[in-house]
């Protein structure tokens, strides 16, 4: 009997073991990720994604993934962000073209206008159709950089940790890989955040 009942912990210790390596070996594959990856020109096939954010609704294969990734969002968040973020009227950057391990995308980043605190960063596969959004607003008072974030849309581990480090690196000013030692600390330091 008391066999019994130690296999049951047993087996929860198990498995929870198994997914904290799991963990961990997304953990560093996502590091190494963000070292191996690449700004690289927009392939000819891809040129259409060259654009700036506000302009990718007008792509009719992103058009599907960037909704339904809004739609994981929290009802309150998609009533009071909704209205920049759905039809993506936002201030941003031209979009970059990234190589990387995990495979080719489209970085995507833009922010709500006048009140920039709130941003997002989208890694897009034009080949897949598959997308990862990350929505971030500031919380509390605007000297203690705090953000509440929202992750959602198809993605693995190791994308959803790329796109964390490259709107990171954004943040902190790097809109360019692969990034220097230098960089590269100080944009880990933010992540740490």
């Amino acid at each position: 009997m008391f066999a019994g009942v130690l296999k049951y912990p047993l087996c929860l210790v198990g498995l929870w073991l198994s997914v904290a390596m799991a963990w961990a070996a997304d953990d560093i594959d996502a590091r190494a990720l963000l070292d191996s990856a690449r700004d690289r020109p927009f392939p000819n096939q891809w040129m259409a994604y060259q654009v700036y954010a506000y302009r990718m609704l007008d792509q009719a294969a992103f058009q599907r993934p960037y909704q339904d990734a809004i739609n994981q969002l929290p009802t309150a968040i998609k009533h009071s962000d909704g209205p920049w973020l759905a039809p993506m009227k936002m201030k941003s950057a031209l979009n970059r073209f990234l190589s990387s391990p995990a495979g080719e995308f489209v970085y995507i980043s833009g922010c709500k206008p006048r009140r920039c605190g709130n941003s997002i960063g989208a890694l897009f596969d034009p080949a897949t159709g598959k997308l990862v959004l990350l929505l971030e607003k500031p919380v509390g008072k605007p000297k203690e950089k705090r953000y509440r974030r929202w992750l959602v849309g198809d993605h693995t581990p190791a994308v959803a940790a790329l796109l964390e480090a490259v709107h990171a690196a954004e943040k902190s000013g790097y809109d360019r890989l692969p990034l220097s030692d230098k960089e590269r600390g100080k944009v880990a330091a933010a992540l740490a955040r």
